[in-house]
Parts: C-alpha cells; sequence; structure tokens
C-alpha cells in the first residue's frame, strides 16, 4: 500500500471508532468506552 491509502484508512478508521464510542458512551458505561480500537473491532 502507499502512504495515502493508508493515511485515509486511518483517518476514516479513527473517525468510526470516535463515533462508536460516542454512541457507545450514551449506552454504557464509561468503563467500555476505554477499550483499545482491537478490543472493538470483536464488537
Amino acid at each position: 500500500m502507499d502512504m495515502p491509502n493508508r493515511l485515509e484508512v486511518a483517518k476514516t478508521m479513527i473517525l468510526k471508532f470516535q463515533l462508536l464510542r460516542n454512541v457507545m458512551g450514551v449506552m454504557v458505561p464509561n468503563g467500555l468506552c476505554l477499550l483499545p480500537i482491537g478490543e472493538m473491532n470483536h464488537l
């Protein structure tokens, strides 16, 4: 992969993670929002 694609993928992953964390933060205790991204991928 070239760098621009990797950068775009990283940005997308971060945005998705932030959105998911925001949504989950409303529904579940804050502790779950601190899970690493690797753990979030399993959900």
